[in-house]
């Protein structure tokens, strides 16, 4: 498998951390690496945040738990992947299953 990247900007409308579609370059941008690691694959994410923030608030964002959730939203997916492929579900056992996921639960 060659290299494979996902990079996009990190944040909800309305929500933490704020995403504004007008201007992207004042968000996070997430950049996911998958790589071939023998018969196994590699998974590698990096948070670059905004260049325009201080210091100060670079130290805000990081102790308000960022590196945290990225490292329990990892972990929860490579927990599934381990589960192996899971059946085919209908729309809305999908949203509901990602509903759940985002109020804290383990699907």
């Amino acid at each position: 498998m060659p290299d494979e990247r996902l990079v996009f900007a990190w944040g909800a409308t309305d929500g933490w951390p704020n995403l504004d579609s007008e201007q992207l370059d004042d968000s996070p941008l997430v950049t996911v690496t998958l790589s071939a690691v023998g018969d196994r694959t590699e998974m590698t994410v990096h948070v670059e945040l905004p260049a325009r923030l201080s210091e100060d608030r670079v130290q805000e964002w990081w102790s308000m738990g960022i590196r945290d959730g990225w490292r329990d939203t990892v972990d929860r997916l490579a927990a599934r992947v381990a589960r192996g492929p899971a059946a085919p579900q209908s729309t809305a056992a999908i949203a509901s299953t990602m509903i759940g996921t985002l109020d804290g639960e383990d699907p």
